[in-house]
């Protein structure tokens, strides 16, 4: 989805330069982590030396929440804690097997340029089952060993919900740390990836000063880059409620991006009064026609600018289209259209310059199937 907006001298403060919204639903869906670690224990619950081993398997998931003035959401791990462990105390030898059950909820907050976090919370279940007692009696008196192991197992049975929660607790001092940890560690690093792209972003609007911002509601979460806005000091005011990019009913991404950021990336590419010959051009249309129906692939417009390049130092044969000194490309969206507008004259080898002409390209995306989407030409518009 494509959205109009309007050039950047008059553009409303409420209106981003470049915009996404997507679904919450999309992002929970595609957004779930599995994993699975195995590791010695070696820990001390209720005066028993406990040591085994025990296999962690943890799948974290991603619930969105509303939030006017920031993107909100919980990171949710639930999982598992097996294990095989053998206790060791002054009374008895304890074989015990555990399943103990967790949930974490570690809360997250985007402000469009940082996460911001809080300590995880959450509740675990533990449950240790007994395999195997033999008490210490028993091992040194050999005559009483039925009897004493029977009154070890009862005894231990009986302390069953004692046992279960100081695992519980052994656990969580173990499990939460790790989570926290972990998801910690995870968002570092797409913090530094999420900086590095908004650098190339704002490398490449650097005469457009502007603000990322965030929010989310009950169904879709956005990010934008707002004009920022200075009062007459100076000093740079709150970021003012912005309009982000609306889903229809059966869309999941809306993207939208201002006529003065779009002529803004062009000229990047174009520069002001670059002048093409006759020999580029020719080059140039011919490499592209190879693309066949690829022609509006980003490989094959990158394939054609190179192409140009290559070119660049070819004397024209008959002449030259010199592109205007200021703005010789513009993006304006009109009902429904993108259209760029071109300025350039037609300079001969030999002769005087046509004058300065525009032609404008009016382009439409269409959809070619479920999973593509193309550009059309429908129209060129020429004029004085």
């Amino acid at each position: 989805l494509l959205v109009s907006l309007p050039q950047a001298a008059a553009q409303p403060q409420d209106e981003p330069l470049i915009a996404i919204s997507i679904r919450n639903a999309m992002l929970e869906r595609r957004f779930v982590r599995t994993r699975t670690e195995e590791e010695p224990v070696v820990t001390n619950i209720l005066d028993s030396d406990v040591q085994g081993q025990q296999s962690t398997t943890t799948e974290t998931r991603i619930r969105i929440l509303p939030d006017a003035t920031r993107m909100r959401f919980d990171l949710i791990s639930t999982g598992c804690v097996k294990s095989q462990t053998t206790g060791f105390n002054r009374q008895a030898t304890i074989d015990s097997t555990g399943q103990h059950q967790f949930e974490i909820t570690k809360p997250f907050w985007f402000d469009g340029s940082h996460f911001l976090t809080q300590p995880g919370y959450g509740t675990i279940r533990a449950s240790q089952a007994p395999q195997r007692v033999v008490s210490a009696v028993g091992v040194n008196i050999p005559l009483l060993r039925p009897l004493s192991d029977r009154i070890a197992w009862e005894q231990v049975n009986r302390r069953q919900a004692e046992i279960n929660q100081a695992v519980a607790k052994d656990v969580s001092r173990t499990v939460l740390p790790k989570v926290d940890r972990i998801v910690d560690n995870e968002f570092a690093q797409l913090g530094k990836q999420l900086t590095q792209i908004q650098s190339q972003v704002e490398s490449y609007l650097s005469a457009m000063p502007f603000t990322w911002t965030a929010q989310s509601t009950d169904t879709l979460f956005s990010v934008a880059a707002v004009p920022q806005v200075t009062d007459l000091r100076g000093t740079e005011s709150p970021i003012p409620a912005t309009t982000f990019p609306p889903l229809a009913t059966d869309e999941e991404i809306a993207f939208s991006i201002s006529e003065s950021v779009t002529t803004a990336l062009l000229e990047r590419f174009v520069p002001a009064g670059l002048t093409l010959s006759d020999t580029q051009i020719e080059s140039a249309s011919k490499v592209w026609n190879q693309a066949g129906e690829d022609k509006w692939a980003f490989a094959s417009l990158a394939e054609l600018y190179l192409e140009i390049q290559r070119n660049s130092t070819a004397e024209p044969t008959i002449f030259s289209i010199q592109l205007a000194k200021v703005q010789p490309l513009a993006v304006r969206f009109d009902r429904g259209f993108v259209c760029v507008d071109t300025s350039f004259q037609i300079v001969p080898k030999v002769g005087t310059p046509s004058g300065w002409m525009k032609i404008t390209w009016r382009l439409r995306g269409k959809g070619v199937s479920n999973d593509q989407w193309a550009v059309t030409l429908q129209h060129v518009d020429v004029s004085d």
